[in-house]
C-alpha cells in the first residue's frame, strides 16, 4: 500500500490539490491507522489461488487478492482492468471507487 501511495505521490496530489506538506500530512495520519500484515502470514494455499486469478491481468496485485481471499474483505480499487477481470471470474470481494461512493450515499 505505501508504495503504491508513493508511485501515485503526484496524482494524489494533483487531484487533491494538497500542498506537499498537506498532502504528507494526511499521508501520515493514514498510515498510523493501517495496520500492514507480513506477507508471509498469507497462506500458499490462498496466495495459489489469488495467483490463478491475477496472472491474466496483473500479477503485482497477486497479494491484494490473496488477503482479500485470506480475510474475506473487499479490495477497493481504481484500477477498472482488475477490478472487470477479477468480476468476470467471480471474484465478488472487490468494490471500485464509484461503488463505495454510491454505497456510502
Amino acid at each position: 500500500m505505501f508504495e503504491e501511495i508513493l508511485n501515485k505521490y503526484d496524482k494524489i496530489q494533483g487531484l487533491t490539490k494538497l500542498t506537499d506538506e498537506q498532502l504528507k500530512e494526511l499521508i501520515f495520519l493514514l498510515l498510523k491507522r493501517v495496520d500492514f500484515i507480513d506477507n508471509d502470514l498469507i497462506s500458499e494455499k490462498n496466495q495459489q489461488l489469488a495467483y490463478d486469478l491475477v496472472k491474466d491481468i496483473d500479477p503485482k496485485d497477486l497479494l491484494f487478492v490473496a488477503l482479500s481471499i485470506q480475510t474475506g474483505f473487499k479490495i477497493r480499487t481504481g484500477d477498472l482492468k482488475l477490478h472487470q477481470g477479477l468480476k468476470k471470474k467471480g471474484f465478488v470481494n472487490i468494490i471500485s471507487t464509484r461503488e463505495l461512493i454510491q454505497e456510502l450515499e
